[in-house]
């Protein structure tokens, strides 16, 4: 029981990818990937989960990528983050930061 020790803040997710997304480029040798998932609540409504992944995540689950439509599994931590949009605007909410991945065939 102690490999399967949740850590705290631990969640998983399952869902859908909303829109395709590529890696950015931070900074040299660091790569981060903004994605969205939408998850079935069991009584059709969706519900949407930010999520971020950084290297060497990106690299190796996502290639760099992610393509709409693909049905993922993600373990992360969930936190609270502050940015900036392309509006200038100042952004809050929660999002999940994956530490691993499962692609779910179907």
């Amino acid at each position: 029981m102690e490999g399967d020790a949740v850590k705290d803040n631990e969640v998983r997710v399952l869902g859908t990818v909303k829109r395709n997304a590529s890696a950015e480029n931070v900074r040299r040798g660091f790569s981060m990937l903004d994605f969205t998932l939408e998850v079935p609540t069991g009584d059709e409504r969706r519900v949407y989960v930010d999520c971020v992944a950084t290297s060497p995540v990106v690299e190796e689950h996502f290639d760099g990528f992610v393509d709409a439509g693909e049905t993922v599994g993600v373990v992360g931590h969930l936190t609270f983050r502050t940015y900036t949009n392309g509006n200038g605007r100042k952004v809050s909410g929660m999002v999940v930061y994956v530490e691993d991945v499962y692609e779910i065939e179907e």
